[in-house]
């Protein structure tokens, strides 16, 4: 029996808040026929183990697998030894393919004798899609579908050192015995990808961007972060040594060589080595010990033509300079950004400084900062720095406006303010800023970045200050007519959402417009006597990879307050803002949740128990009042028969007078 064109194999160890998204994303797959997943419970003690039965139960190509903890690379290979696809990939639990990502990376790879096929990676999170720093330098030269027979046709490659952008032919993994490191240890990936570039005698690159890797921020304590520092660091050292006895084997070429030592000491240790202040003392020496034996393989010349911060840093760990490291190796970013800073070094460090020449190495970094307006003008405020290079060094700024068609426009700067004229993008529909930044004889540019969404509304028409990927400023404009559409009730019924309000023009139709990737998917609207509904279903909200979108039409919109939703553990909430409606599906912690609502529930349990208390006691004074109540009852009566009896006596005196005086 034929097998599935690709098995996925998926570690899963306590990641239930992302891990339906990932699963999600495979059912969304369109060849999701052809695939079988592994999901391999890595012995988690969250929900993740009940996910993947669920989904094994509802889905015959879903296979679950439940193991004792042994790390990511052991559940790798306990998922190698279960795969029958012609094709494997390793997917993180908590990353997303993209929905045609198989079939486009399949259809590439299947048409030529590859071992492997290597797709383009962005990293996301709940707001935003960026490149990474690691596939920029991988893949910038690189063309669509390019061949290589071999890592040295090619050796910036050695920056791209995961696992889970690639799908490997089984027969190749297993002829070759690749495997990863069968104990848990951090950065697998390392040694496996290397050892997949040296064995192939053939391969392909994609340009497609195929996977989606998941920016998540840590929220371990500080003591708990520094002590995983410390652990990764060296686990990290390890795998490299791995490496080295690795490439002795193959006839890497010195372009290779060099490109893998470079990447080493400017991303593998450096990453690590600008922490060193936040480790245990006691461990510091063994620690210098380990980078030194690695770095007595490395060429000395491939030092010498590191920037400053690294020549200093590695001069430093050569004459084992402990206390200078401490106060100079976590200056790294500082330093960046204030060249001129003052420096406690001795003259020999000071004397490897050349900040100038650094900085031809670093790219622009452009941000909008703020804006206003006048009655012609939109004002963008802007910095503009390349790092390393000193705010007092000469030079020169450029803002240049292009628009859809990429047209230029050049528009005018006044100190550290771009000016756009509202008549010069009235007619158009999206536009981006590139800043260009002379100094001497060179030119850096890049696009103004924006982290602030915002909108201004002038002359009918609304104009958007949007992120877009990279965190680029996206100016979308569009026309708008008067008149207010009000939303009163937002409904939720079998995943559709319901709109119901009042508006006293007609219109036909909303869109709802994503607000990274700028999708969008219209609705047609119902609209009888001022009285408007339309729907939307979940699944065209949850679509996207960024679940944050905006409820247009041709008018403004409102709604009378926000109005929220929760679906498992995504909650789901419409809310005004920048004359529109912003739909937001995002994560929520339910054991928080819960425990808040489980507060909640113990404050009312308090107050109850005091209420009671005080009825309780009101009842008990209420019994006290009413036998004191009966007791002067009792009392009262007596005084009256006394009262009556005296009464009596006194008339009968008062009678017997009258009759002696009559008498």
């Amino acid at each position: 029996m034929k097998g599935p064109k690709i098995s996925v194999i998926i570690p899963v160890y306590n990641v239930e808040d992302y891990l339906e998204d990932t699963l999600n994303s495979l059912l969304n797959q369109t060849i999701i026929d052809d695939i079988e997943i592994l999901m391999i419970d890595d012995g988690s003690s969250d929900d993740s183990r009940y996910i993947i039965e669920r989904y094994a139960l509802d889905y015959d190509n879903f296979h679950a697998f439940h193991k004792e903890n042994g790390g990511q690379g052991v559940a790798r290979n306990y998922g190698l030894r279960y795969a029958n696809g012609e094709y494997i990939h390793f997917l993180d639990s908590d990353d997303i393919i993209a929905p045609d990502g198989y079939e486009k990376l399949y259809n590439v790879v299947s048409q030529g004798d590859y071992d492997f096929i290597v797709g383009n990676v962005l990293r996301f999170n709940r707001y935003n899609c960026r490149e990474d720093k690691l596939f920029i330098n991988s893949f910038n030269g690189l063309k669509e579908n390019t061949k290589l027979t071999s890592i040295n046709d090619y050796p910036p490659l050695v920056w791209d050192t995961i696992t889970c952008n690639k799908l490997y032919k089984r027969d190749f993994l297993k002829e070759n015995n690749i495997k990863f490191i069968d104990k848990k240890i951090f950065f697998e990936d390392l040694l496996f990808s290397i050892e997949g570039y040296c064995k192939s005698k053939s391969f392909v690159f994609s340009n497609e961007y195929f996977y989606y890797w998941r920016y998540r921020a840590n929220s371990s304590s500080v003591t708990q972060q520094n002590n995983k520092n410390l652990k990764n660091f060296k686990d990290r050292l390890k795998v490299i040594r791995l490496i080295i006895d690795l490439i002795k084997q193959y006839e890497l070429n010195d372009s290779t060589l060099n490109a893998l030592y470079e990447k080493w000491l400017t991303h593998d240790f450096i990453l690590y080595i600008k922490k060193i202040d936040t480790y245990p003392s006691d461990s510091l020496n063994g620690l210098l010990d380990e980078v030194l034996d690695i770095l007595s393989v490395i060429p000395i010349e491939i030092k010498e033509n590191l920037n400053s911060y690294c020549r200093i840093v590695y001069d430093m760990i050569d004459n084992r300079d402990i206390d200078s490291l401490l106060d100079f190796a976590p200056l790294e970013y500082k330093l960046k950004i204030d060249p001129d800073m003052k420096l406690n070094l001795n003259q020999k460090y000071l004397s490897l400084i050349d900040f100038v020449e650094d900085s031809l190495n670093e790219n622009l970094i452009a941000k909008k900062i703020d804006m206003d307006t006048d009655e012609e003008n939109i004002f963008i405020d802007f910095e503009a720095k390349v790092h390393y290079l000193s705010s007092k060094h000469p030079h020169m700024i450029n803002a240049i406006l292009i628009d859809e068609n990429d047209d230029e426009f050049a528009l005018e700067i006044s100190g550290n303010q771009i000016i756009l004229p509202f008549d010069l993008i009235e007619d158009k529909q999206s536009l981006k800023i590139k800043m260009r930044y002379y100094y001497g004889s060179n030119c850096k540019e890049s696009y103004l970045i924006n982290t602030k969404r915002q909108s201004i509304i002038f002359n009918n028409f609304d104009f958007e200050m949007g992120i877009g990927l990279n965190k680029i400023l996206v100016i979308n404009v569009r026309e708008i007519k008067d008149g207010l559409v009000n939303i009163e009730k937002i409904s939720l019924d079998n995943d559709l959402f319901t709109f119901e309000g009042i508006s006293s023009i007609k219109f036909d139709d909303v869109t709802i417009e994503n607000v990274l990737s700028f999708e969008k998917i219209s609705y047609p609207v119902d609209f009888t006597d001022q009285r408007f509904s339309f729907t939307i279903p979940y699944s065209d909200i949850k679509s996207s990879l960024i679940k944050k979108w905006e409820l247009k039409s041709i008018y403004l919109m409102k709604l009378p307050n926000k109005i929220t939703f929760f679906k498992q553990n995504n909650e789901i909430y419409f809310a005004n803002t920048r004359n529109k409606i912003l739909i937001s599906d995002d994560f929520y912690d339910n054991s928080e949740r819960l425990f808040n609502i489980n507060n909640e529930l113990i404050s009312v349990k308090k107050e109850k128990r005091k209420l009671s208390r005080k009825n309780s006691q009101l009842t008990e004074k209420n019994a006290d009042l009413t036998q004191l109540n009966s007791e002067l009852s009792s009392e009262n009566k007596k005084l009256k028969k006394t009262l009556a009896e005296f009464k009596s006596r006194k008339v009968v005196r008062a009678v017997d007078k009258v009759k002696g005086y009559y008498k």
